[in-house]
């Protein structure tokens, strides 16, 4: 008689051939397992790439221009790509952005951008 311990759980096996059967077993449900979590894994990863704009600006971001460590953004929280202008020291500019947080330029180069219109 023999003992295998398997899974927290000590288990009194007759013969070899159970022993080898708990044993396969046990591989079959760990890669069943392995083969879930890397299933749950990969569509967490997938929903995460498709947020919208509204969790961004709920992830700590505000709704259109601010700065984060001389680097200015624009976050745009609605559902549609807007025009914006983008106040620059060396001459102002215009740009169609995503929904979502774009990167528009340094801070002390860029110190400015606010909605224009749809695009």
């Amino acid at each position: 008689m023999k003992l295998l311990r398997a899974d927290f759980a000590v288990v009194n096996f007759r013969d070899e051939m159970q022993v080898s059967y708990v044993k396969k077993l046990g591989v079959i449900v760990s890669m069943r397992l392995l083969s879930a979590a890397l299933v749950l894994c990969a569509s967490a990863i997938g929903l995460a790439g498709t947020a919208n704009a509204a969790e961004s600006a709920m992830a700590g971001h505000p709704c259109g221009y601010f700065v984060i460590n001389n680097n200015a953004y624009y976050n745009h929280c609605g559902p549609s790509n807007v025009l914006v202008h983008i106040e620059k020291v060396f001459g102002d500019d215009e740009e169609c952005l995503p929904p979502g947080v774009t990167p528009i330029g340094l801070q002390p180069w860029t110190y400015g951008a606010y909605y224009v219109r749809p695009c």
